[in-house]
């Protein structure tokens, strides 16, 4: 007999869990739902803040796991910066395998990210730290970013800097 509160049954009576939850049966889940949305509304501003700090709890210990917060191009240390990339880059077929927390197909947004990484849904061997001048230089070098040709004389005049494998769109 499994305990109530596991994967496969309700955390309110044991009974089998539905299909749109992790943790209820149809009952509980609506009840749930709705003593939510009381909470909610009684004080948005509190569960904002703590929906956000669980978050940047569950980033933190996700980019822990995959090495540490440091970018794995150039040591970059700055929290607010470093992001998460795919050494290989999303694939099609991972695109449309991957699903969202609840089981519908869709990319995962950063958030449910985070919490998929560390409930281990996510292979990481194929994820590193990156700052954002890393993953966008990256992104460039793969081909998923391009800066059009029109634009060089422009970034060259304001004293930017091109790089020469710039390909145009």
């Amino acid at each position: 007999m499994l305990r109530r509160g596991t994967k496969q049954q309700c955390r309110a009576c044991g009974e089998p869990l539905c299909d749109r939850s992790a943790s209820f049966c149809d009952v509980h889940r609506l009840e749930h739902n709705e003593k939510a949305k009381g909470r909610y509304k009684k004080n948005p501003s509190t569960i904002k803040k703590r929906i956000k700090l669980s978050t940047h709890r569950a980033r933190v210990r996700a980019l822990q796991l995959l090495g540490g917060l440091v970018c794995a191009g150039c040591n970059e240390r700055d929290y607010r910066v470093l992001t998460i990339d795919h050494v290989d880059g999303v694939t099609e077929a991972e695109r449309k395998v991957s699903k969202n927390r609840r089981g519908r197909k869709g990319r995962l947004d950063s958030n449910t990210f985070y919490f998929a990484i560390l409930r281990g849904d996510v292979e990481v061997k194929s994820l590193r730290v990156l700052c954002m001048n890393c993953q966008v230089r990256n992104e460039h070098r793969r081909g998923n970013r391009r800066i059009l040709a029109e634009l060089i004389p422009y970034i060259l005049a304001a004293g930017g800097q091109v790089p020469p494998i710039t390909l145009p769109c």
